[in-house]
């Protein structure tokens, strides 16, 4: 019970910090945008800009909450698992307590491999925010439909979200089987 309460607080409390972190930066990087020349909004994709007022704001809201729970939760059990292990029989302790460099080298390799592709992810996100601007906006739209350019928009629409869907999946997939050779190992 104790625990499951201590679960909800500490989720409240990573929720409630990364909204307001998130809060902070939004207005910030609005007032900044606010600021720029024109030649800025002329020379700038306005899909990139779009993407970083809100999937990059987004996606630092959820490493914050995710974050804060992963560190405070990993190093309770942690704790645990070193006083619960030398309690037991501190050889084996020992021998497990060293074993785990071992994991970093893989971890450090699929953690690089990950951000790469949510970087291109990102990329293809502002190229597709940026399709959706330039199209269908009020101008774009009126332009696209004066030249009879539906069917060519929506192909570098559509070939730009398949990239994407392969992209994702493959982000997602990312680490699985070495997740399954980690735990796998760690059972064993």
């Amino acid at each position: 019970l104790i625990s499951n309460l201590i679960g909800v607080f500490e989720s409240y409390l990573s929720t409630w910090i990364a909204q307001h972190i998130t809060y902070d930066m939004r207005n910030s990087m609005f007032k900044h945008l606010q600021k720029m020349s024109h030649q800025f909004f002329t020379s700038n994709n306005q899909g990139e800009i779009i993407t970083r007022m809100t999937s990059d704001i987004s996606g630092v809201q959820q490493i914050i909450t995710n974050t804060l729970s992963s560190i405070l939760y990993n190093t309770t059990t942690l704790i645990v698992a070193i006083i619960a292990m030398y309690s037991k029989n501190w050889v084996l302790a020992t021998i497990g307590i060293l074993l785990l460099p071992l994991f970093t080298i893989p971890t450090k390799k699929v953690g690089k491999t990950r951000w790469e592709l949510t970087r291109e992810s990102q990329t293809l996100n502002d190229e597709i925010n940026g399709i959706l601007n330039e199209t269908l906006s009020v101008s774009g739209q009126m332009l696209v439909k004066l030249f009879n350019k539906e069917e060519q928009e929506f192909g570098r629409y559509e070939s730009a979200n398949k990239k994407m869907i392969a992209l994702n999946i493959k982000e997602r997939m990312a680490g699985k089987w070495f997740r399954v050779a980690l735990n796998t190992f760690s059972s064993i």
